[in-house]
């Protein structure tokens, strides 16, 4: 299938080991080579110096890769940083469901459903990364497609993990995510024949989404905990009958007690129960003789331009007695 007679190495990427470099400073690291150790001059970027003064600890191994359109050398960084959840400084719970096309928080009595179109940006570059390669047959046409694609997304999750990490700051919150499996699109898909579902599956992004909010929470100084998110979407709260489909989509309904709610709601819902669970706390999740819980629907274009998500009140859609 090549078109050339040989094949062409494009894209060079190295891991190193702390036997084949060091770090000299700052801004210079020592590379070893079959020539002795070589010196790299580096023109760190401003997220470096922001891990560098934050505290953050240097892993031993590095990245490089060369860029052979720009002439230059490409160097990353691995920096790790741990925060020591304090049970008795926390304050608050923010619990976190990660779906396609959503991202569901569930913080003090409310929970807003963030809007994210990831599904119609998959779908929507998919459709047209075809029709170009079906009429021009470049295939770095479809690649261009493709890097476009995934900078869209990648600006979507880290707003909405700057949303969440700002809010954890400020209400000195702890974040509970989902401890989702190495391989999870691939267990996902497993039984999934629809081909434009697969490739939707796969180009959601759930763990790159937690992966994001976990990484700005760390840099915030945010405790962050995971816990395996299995049946969350599915049980009941109150009874622990398993929820079967109500009367809208993404509505359930347990046949038990009665208890009626959308999937989003009951995953958040039930992330902070067992969380709290584990730690022996009383379960913060609102039971039927309290108040009821506000559910918010947030498109885009509403919390792209927020830094918080307090004061939504007029965009408050439903209520829910639970």
């Amino acid at each position: 299938m090549a078109k050339s007679e040989k094949p062409v190495i494009n894209r060079v990427s190295i891991w190193l080991d702390d036997h084949l470099w060091r770090r000299v400073g700052y801004t210079t690291i020592l590379i070893y080579t079959h020539k002795g150790w070589i010196p790299v001059e580096l023109i760190p970027h401003k997220l470096y110096w922001r891990y560098i003064n934050s505290g953050w600890i240097l892993r031993t191994q590095l990245k490089i890769k060369l860029d052979h359109r720009y002439k230059r050398l490409l160097v990353y960084f691995v920096f790790v940083k741990s925060v020591n959840v304090d049970e008795n400084n926390v304050k608050h719970v923010i619990s976190i469901d990660v779906n396609e096309n959503n991202v569901t928080v569930k913080l003090l009595n409310k929970v807003y459903i963030l809007e994210t179109g990831i599904k119609r940006i998959t779908v929507g570059y998919a459709k047209y990364r075809e029709a170009v390669q079906s009429v021009k047959g470049n295939g770095y046409v479809g690649r261009a497609v493709h890097g476009r694609e995934r900078r869209r997304k990648k600006d979507i999750r880290l707003k909405i993990a700057n949303i969440i990490a700002n809010i954890a700051k400020n209400l000195n919150a702890i974040v509970v995510l989902e401890k989702l499996p190495k391989h999870c699109p691939k267990n996902m898909i497993e039984n999934v024949k629809d081909s434009m579902l697969r490739h939707r599956i796969y180009q959601a992004g759930f763990r790159g989404m937690i992966k994001a909010i976990e990484e700005k929470c760390l840099e915030r100084g945010v405790p962050v905990v995971k816990v395996d998110p299995r049946n969350t979407s599915s049980k009941c709260l109150f009874c622990g009958s398993k929820l079967m489909r109500g009367d809208a989509p993404r509505q359930l309904k347990c046949p038990r007690c009665g208890f009626k709610a959308g999937r989003d709601v009951v995953a958040v819902l039930n992330l902070e129960r067992k969380y709290l669970t584990l730690k022996g706390l009383v379960p913060l999740a609102p039971m039927p003789s309290e108040p009821t819980l506000e559910v918010a629907v947030l498109p885009m274009k509403e919390w792209m331009r927020r830094k918080s998500l307090d004061a939504t009140n007029k965009h408050k859609l439903m209520r829910m007695n639970i």
